[in-house]
């Protein structure tokens, strides 16, 4: 991935799990310094947008840094100007945020309305540019909505010309935050509502194509016992995920997009991942959960298969050990 043609470095430490233990380290220990960056902004003129690529001819340059996660060969930037002799659509002032990854609800919510959040520091007015394919994901759309943001959906196909191009770098490897640009974007959907949370909500993949609790029918009774509620949130809207969420103190689930949405709860609750005990890398959750100031705990099942799409089995005694220190760290 890329990691240049980004603002000054930010050291990010975080404190571990509340119920780390010692023999769970290697799971987490890579997450507790990283660097994320501060927002570095170009403002571009007369920039054309095709594909999932920006090009300017002054300067004579390709943007991938700013549009992709990974390398763009040379030979791909080449075919690719064709494109630059095609009849164009014209867009006055424009705002970049996307990447390969950028569609999908986690890196939406994360990473690319964090990029507008930094940009709309310049200015919050210009219509974000998202290729056509978006507008498919009503998500996007009720995002775009609830954030007042207006956008323009681009045929790949053809080229935009932009005569003003706000474009913001990435402000973190994924799964990494800029801990004021991410609770500043959270500001945006809580704004106005400051009742206490309440609620335990735990999130099921059951209706999910992969990556399930196998015996989910054995730990939803003992989550109801501790006054859990069982939510399906791809059932929701997002502005009823977000009215649940907002009204949430304790958030539980296995790894997956339903965590994502611990953005749209309060300062300082708590969140409870269930994740594959041979899985090192995938810590977005607990650094999340960090950059938002919720405490963070952890039950590392044994898995099957693949570690991405993997199936677990929660262990019944350690989760009623795990929810015991839940409710006497949060005092209830």
């Amino acid at each position: 991935m890329f990691s240049d043609e980004r603002g000054k470095p930010i050291t990010v430490n975080r404190k571990p799990p509340i119920n780390l233990k010692p023999t769970d380290l290697p799971l987490f220990e890579g997450a507790f310094t990283t660097y994320v960056h501060e927002p570095m902004i170009l403002q571009l003129e007369k920039a054309n947008v095709f594909k999932d690529q920006i090009f300017t001819l002054r300067p004579l340059k390709f943007y991938s840094r700013f549009t992709n996660l990974f390398a763009v060969k040379r030979s791909t930037h080449l075919k690719r100007l064709v494109y630059f002799f095609k009849r164009s659509e014209r867009l006055k002032r424009g705002i970049w945020v996307t990447d390969e990854w950028s569609v999908e609800y986690f890196h939406w919510l994360t990473d690319a309305l964090s990029r507008w959040e930094a940009a709309a520091r310049t200015d919050n007015k210009a219509a974000l540019i998202l290729p056509a394919r978006y507008a498919d994901k009503s998500y996007i759309h009720e995002t775009l909505r609830l954030l007042n943001v207006p956008v323009c959906f681009y045929n790949p196909g053809k080229r935009l010309l932009v005569d003003e191009l706000i474009l913001p770098a990435h402000l973190a490897v994924t799964g990494n935050y800029n801990v004021s640009i991410i609770n500043s974007l959270r500001a945006r959907f809580l704004k106005g509502y400051n009742v206490p949370p309440d609620k335990k909500v735990y999130v099921s993949r059951s209706k999910a194509s992969k990556r399930k609790v196998v015996n989910e029918n054995e730990i939803i009774p003992i989550l109801q016992q501790y006054g859990f509620e069982i939510h399906c949130l791809e059932d929701y809207s997002l502005q009823q995920q977000i009215d649940l969420l907002k009204q949430t103190k304790i958030l539980a689930g296995l790894h997956g997009a339903g965590l994502t949405n611990m953005i749209f709860m309060q300062a300082g609750g708590s969140v409870l991942e269930f994740r594959n005990t041979q899985d090192k890398a995938n810590n977005c959750f607990f650094s999340l959960a960090s950059a938002l100031d919720h405490g963070f705990f952890y039950l590392p099942p044994p898995g099957n298969g693949n570690l991405y799409p993997v199936d677990v089995s929660i262990d019944v005694g350690l989760l009623r050990e795990t929810l015991d220190l839940m409710a006497e760290s949060n005092g209830y």
